[in-house]
């Protein structure tokens, strides 16, 4: 490429006619990208909400149930992995109420949008042990 760039410059150097075509030429010629490679496309991303639930220790909790819930649009529900993690994925974008249920801990709700163009990322939910009376 520096062969072709510096025959250019000998060209327009002996040349009488005018230099602009030949620097557009010139400039045309000169890699915009140091990188050859072509670059992954990333798919569109699901609509959905995920996130972990914890215990206040910051232990992942093994074993529970997360659903959304909203009036008129059916919901959906799934197990809490045994990362903490969890995933739902609606029929539709809009507004739910998510509730999250594990045994001997205290349930927790929250309202949350699910937006239609990408997944919800919720904060850690930290669940507490239920008190004893």
């Amino acid at each position: 490429m520096p062969v072709t760039i510096h025959r250019l410059e000998v060209c327009v150097a002996l040349s009488t006619k005018p230099i602009l075509p030949v620097l557009l030429l010139a400039s045309a010629l000169v890699p915009t990208s140091t990188s050859t490679r072509a670059q992954p496309q990333r798919e569109a991303e699901p609509i959905g909400v995920s996130g972990y639930v914890l215990v206040p220790d910051g232990t992942p909790i093994s074993a529970g149930q997360v659903g959304i819930r909203s009036p008129g649009i059916s919901g959906a529900s799934t197990s809490i992995e045994r990362t903490g993690r969890f995933r739902l994925v609606p029929n539709m974008a809009g507004a739910y109420q998510l509730s999250v249920s594990v045994p001997d801990l205290a349930p927790y709700r929250v309202s949350v949008n699910v937006p239609s163009s990408r997944t919800l990322r919720l904060p850690v939910i930290h669940l507490p042990r239920h008190r004893q009376e």
